[in-house]
């Protein structure tokens, strides 16, 4: 997701890849932040990547139940595969967004 600093990146990902909802006051992001500092500017200063599965129903695998799986287990079972890479918004961390943005391209 690729965005201005606060729209929604963080939550969008983290809704996507859970499948459960936000509570409003940020709770689904907090899966995708990866540094204490993230979690208490509630702003994301990496990237972070998160893989959907789908079965070959097209049913999401990921799942925010008592057993969720981890990110192994989803590329083994899934039909499908999506990526979902969550960037920097605010203009401070431009070059670890540009670097999010390309790496893929270069693999």
């Amino acid at each position: 997701c690729l965005g201005d600093t606060q729209a929604g990146k963080s939550t969008l990902v983290a809704v996507l890849s859970a499948g459960t909802l936000d509570n409003g006051h940020g709770s689904a992001r907090m899966s995708v932040m990866r540094h204490p500092h993230e979690l208490e500017s509630g702003s994301t200063s990496c990237i972070s990547q998160q893989v959907l599965g789908f079965d070959a129903h097209g049913d999401l695998l990921n799942s925010d139940d008592a057993y969720a799986p981890t990110g192994g287990e989803i590329v083994e079972q899934a039909s499908k595969l999506m990526l979902l890479l969550d960037l920097c918004g605010q203009e401070r961390f431009l070059k670890t967004t540009l670097y999010g943005l390309t790496v893929r391209f270069l693999l």
